[in-house]
């Protein structure tokens, strides 16, 4: 029941950058493997939001691959425990980050 949920959630999200003009549809499959490109396109769009403050995540940025803290105790999860594997110097550096921030600059100043 949650994966089915988490799906529809991650198929809701697609539609939803699509829409917004962001990415094409075809480029923005639940099914496909996340990258930089995908983490650029959230960040776009969340950049969109009628917010004063964005937070950008530091494993988003690093290009983490597994959450750093999962729902559970520390005896199901390394919580707290495992580090960002970048820097902070480099964090906004990484490929991951410099499309990201691309994102967020492309919709501040729209051509």
């Amino acid at each position: 029941m949650a994966k089915q949920e988490r799906a529809r959630e991650k198929r809701a999200l697609c539609d939803a950058i699509a829409l917004a003009g962001i990415a094409p549809a075809a480029a923005l499959s639940p099914e496909t493997p996340h990258d930089g490109t995908i983490t650029a396109a959230i960040h776009q769009f969340a950049g969109e939001a009628a917010s004063a403050l964005l937070l950008l995540q530091a494993d988003d940025l690093a290009g983490e691959r597994s959450a750093l803290n999962l729902p559970g105790t520390d005896q199901e999860r390394p919580n707290w425990r495992r580090k960002v594997r970048v820097g902070v110097d480099g964090l906004w550096q990484t490929p991951t980050a410099v499309l990201a921030i691309a994102g967020l600059e492309a919709r501040k100043n729209p051509p």
